[in-house]
């Protein structure tokens, strides 16, 4: 009777899916019909505390409450209540690792496309907030897998207003970044030295507005 407030966070190799609800994730292994509970996101001392609560959930219409990246062996990086968390398999709790500039009173931190793990151990995410006044916008990198971060790129003031997606082509490995949002400010553009560079290959228009890509075998 809870299946229809889950959302499907991850997918792996072995075919087990991973899905949220509220602040709890769920992880049901390939061949079983069952989710079972993995973990409890914290919110620590905040009032993202209530998204625990399915009827809070509701009313401010966030049934995604977070974004999960997992690793193979379980290692959990989660972006919830405006804190970037980590979690070591073995380990009973959380730890906080970096808190976004931006969140809360309608700003998301990261959009749903908006975080990826390239291998297993570096992760991306770009910033998503609503920027009004168009300040600077930056991509942080962790090269073991959420523990520490570091910024990786920052998008000029002015630029564009948030970063939409982070997506990795499995063909050629660029790393792709799609950004918006009104006006001249959407784009999209590909690195291949983990966002040192960004070459844009189109932009300035609600053309290039995008919020995923989908990549086709190259030949």
């Amino acid at each position: 009777y809870r299946a229809p407030e889950l959302v499907v966070q991850a997918y792996n190799e072995a075919g087990d899916l991973y899905a949220t609800r509220g602040m709890i994730i769920y992880k049901m292994k390939k061949g079983e019909k069952t989710f079972r509970k993995v973990a409890h996101v914290p919110t620590g001392f905040s009032i993202f505390w209530l998204r625990n609560f399915s009827l809070i959930r509701m009313f401010t219409l966030r049934p995604e409450c977070m974004e999960v990246i997992i690793k193979k062996n379980g290692e959990i990086t989660a972006l919830s209540a405006g804190k970037m968390w980590h979690l070591t398999p073995g380990q009973d709790e959380f730890e906080p690792t970096l808190e976004l500039a931006h969140y809360g009173k309608g700003d998301q931190g990261i959009f749903e496309n908006g975080i990826i793990n390239t291998n297993d151990s570096t992760i991306f995410f770009g910033e998503y907030f609503r920027n009004e006044k168009r300040g600077p916008v930056r991509i942080f990198g962790s090269k073991d897998y959420g523990r520490t971060w570091e910024v990786k790129y920052t998008f000029p003031a002015g630029m564009i207003r948030h970063i939409h997606a982070i997506h990795k082509d499995p063909y050629d490995n660029k790393l792709w970044v799609c950004a918006g949002d009104i006006d001249g400010e959407p784009r999209i553009g590909w690195s291949d030295d983990e966002f040192k560079t960004i070459n844009f290959i189109g932009q300035g228009s609600q053309e290039w507005r995008v919020t995923q890509l989908l990549f086709t075998q190259k030949y």
